[in-house]
């Protein structure tokens, strides 16, 4: 007891959670917003930039590669980045990802819209001048972010794969 005592600190046992607990070092799939915010909890400025491109590339990941729409990762993976670039005062970052991830999801809205639908439900917003003096986004522009415009609401056209009607045209005109 003398030993476990020691080991864990004053008084306290150490527990098979404690034996099993390893160092995080990048974000992972299983717990990404746990990996992303215990390397924020512990990392310089510096390494701010990193661990979020990492969360940055678990929520392309997800947009990517499920079918059927958004988990609940997806919502809490864009809101632990914006918090954590919030709070590391990289808002450009953030802002800049969000506008990169709402194109991508409007150029492939037959398959992605689910998750365009959640990011605006929740009103994940860019990170404004009103958050934090050091952002180009005002804050008229943050809260119109989700705004469609007449061509978006009508759907976009999805680009990735060739409409049958092309087909067509370009059988006829040979």
């Amino acid at each position: 007891a003398a030993a476990a005592a020691g080991a864990g600190g004053a008084g306290r046992d150490l527990s098979m959670a404690d034996l099993l607990k390893t160092e995080v070092t990048s974000v992972g799939s299983v717990n990404p917003v746990a990996d992303y915010k215990a390397l924020l909890a512990r990392t310089t400025q510096s390494l701010c930039v990193p661990a979020s491109r990492q969360l940055m590339q678990r929520i392309d990941d997800v947009v990517d590669l499920y079918v059927g729409g958004p988990t609940g990762k997806f919502l809490a993976m864009v809101s632990a980045l914006r918090e954590g670039l919030l709070t590391h005062k990289e808002p450009a970052l953030f802002n800049d990802y969000l506008r990169s991830l709402k194109d991508s999801l409007l150029a492939h809205l037959a398959q992605r819209r689910p998750f365009l639908d959640e990011l605006q439900t929740a009103r994940v917003l860019p990170i404004s001048s009103a958050d934090l003096p050091d952002s180009d986004v005002t804050p008229a522009a943050a809260s119109d972010f989700w705004t469609v415009g007449a061509a978006d609401a009508a759907g976009a056209p999805d680009t990735s794969q060739p409409a049958a009607d092309d087909a067509d045209d370009l059988m006829d005109e040979l």
